[in-house]
This record gives C-alpha cells, sequence and structure tokens, in this order.
C-alpha cells in the first residue's frame, strides 16, 4: 500500500486526473452503447425528418404555360373509390383531398410570396435528405 501511495505521489495533480479519467471514459463509453439501438435511432430520425418535409411542402407546384403565364398546379393526387388525398411530393395524407387541393391552389396563386417561401425551405430540406427539389 505504502508503495502504491508514494508511486502516486510522485506525479503531479493532472496526471493523477489524467490516469482516472482515462480509466473512467471506457467503462462509460461502454454503459452508454450497450443500452443505445442503432436501428431504432434511424427510424426516429426518419420519421422527423418526414414530418419536417411534410410541414415545409406547399402541396403545389408552379407551373409555366406556353404563352409564359404561369398557374399552381396541385400535387394531391386522390385515387377514384377514396375521398382521401396524399401529397405525391411529400406524403402526406388529407381527409378530403379536393378541398386541399384547391385551397393550395388558390392561396398560392395569391400569395405568392409565402409559395416561395415554402419552396426555399421544402428544397433545403430536401437537399439534405436527398429528395427532389421543386422549381422556383
Amino acid at each position: 500500500m505504502e508503495q502504491i501511495i508514494s508511486q502516486l505521489l510522485k506525479y503531479e495533480w493532472w496526471q493523477i486526473a489524467l490516469i482516472l479519467l482515462s480509466s473512467g471514459v471506457p467503462v462509460a463509453v461502454y454503459c452508454i452503447l450497450r443500452n443505445f439501438n442503432l436501428t431504432e435511432w434511424r427510424k426516429a430520425r426518419d420519421e422527423r425528418h418526414r414530418e419536417r418535409m411534410q410541414s415545409c411542402c406547399p402541396h403545389a407546384e408552379r407551373v409555366l404555360r406556353e404563352n409564359g403565364e404561369a398557374y399552381f398546379k396541385s400535387l394531391i393526387n386522390s385515387s377514384v373509390k377514396t375521398r382521401e388525398g396524399v401529397c405525391s411530393e411529400c406524403g402526406k395524407a388529407f381527409p378530403h383531398g379536393r378541398t386541399a387541393e384547391l385551397d393550395s391552389e388558390y392561396y398560392y396563386e395569391n400569395h405568392i410570396e409565402a409559395y416561395q417561401e415554402r419552396v426555399k425551405a421544402y428544397n433545403k430540406l430536401a437537399k439534405k435528405h436527398g429528395r427532389r427539389l421543386l422549381p422556383d
């Protein structure tokens, strides 16, 4: 015991702290990694990204006609037998598809700045997550 104490006394305080940290860090890392599930973390991350993309998606696309006029085309598609509509870009489901479709088209025709802000935010997330970009 005296030998251990005499060996510790020949070190400076920062060397003792370094020895204690270097022996404690691997134990802490092991405890954290033992409880970490990579698959669950990835699923939660993908769900967060999907929700963010859905909240930023304008659900409409600006299209130019041959004569140069611009109009808004809805991205909400609904099948024949259901009333539910689904955005073809982000996958968000709407309980009454046609109503939401018309709302997004008419809203953006009167608020072009809001559409451009929404597209800018959506494209930023789409670029980050490797999705298709909407034209400005």
